[in-house]
């Protein structure tokens, strides 16, 4: 129970101070573009929204193929089914966490954003008291090196729907789309 609250504690803080100070290319070129119209600005903002809600197909991904965002990449090594604490049916989650950054060593957990939807609604991360190897989530890796064995579970809205995995960079996560991996549910 105390790694899983030091993680959402981590995890608050790490999104907080990603957000002080970070401008995005866009802005800092809107701020030197004279100012247009409301209807195009309107327009300007509903097509990034849009681009923001759904990834780009061009990064469209299966379990198996390497997912790079920012500094840091992940392979979705297999899929399967566990429980939760209070009973429900989950997805795990099996991936390796490589750490892409030249000069830091970090961790999966400081470093990567994993979401995992069904019929396009994000599931909410599951608490599994046995069956799950988390610890390989918590360990900081050097510059260049892997770690396999990294595992995330989900609670399941379906037991047939398929599921969007969205991988981010938290260095990258207002910079750059976030990676599409679909993957149907595991094999019982």
């Amino acid at each position: 129970m105390k790694k899983i609250l030091s993680l959402l504690l981590s995890l608050c803080m790490v999104l907080s101070l990603s957000y002080c100070g970070t401008s995005s290319p866009k802005q800092e070129a809107q701020k030197e573009q004279p100012q247009s119209s409301q209807a195009e600005q309107s327009k300007d903002s509903q097509e990034n929204q849009a681009q923001q809600e759904t990834p780009s197909s061009k990064t469209s991904l299966t379990i198996g193929d390497e997912a790079v965002s920012g500094d840091c990449a992940i392979v979705i090594d297999s899929l399967r089914f566990g429980k939760n604490t209070d009973g429900n049916k989950v997805v795990v989650v099996n991936y390796t966490y490589k750490n892409n950054n030249e000069e830091k060593t970090q961790s999966a957990l400081s470093s990567t954003m994993i979401k995992v939807f069904q019929d396009g609604v994000e599931l909410e991360n599951a608490i599994i008291s046995e069956g799950i190897n988390g610890d390989n989530h918590f360990k900081d890796l050097r510059p260049g090196k892997s770690i396999d064995n990294c595992e995330q579970g989900f609670v399941l809205t379906s037991e047939t729907s398929p599921l969007e995995i969205e991988f981010s960079s938290v260095s990258a996560m207002f910079t750059e789309d976030p990676v599409l991996i679909t993957a149907d549910l595991p094999q019982e």
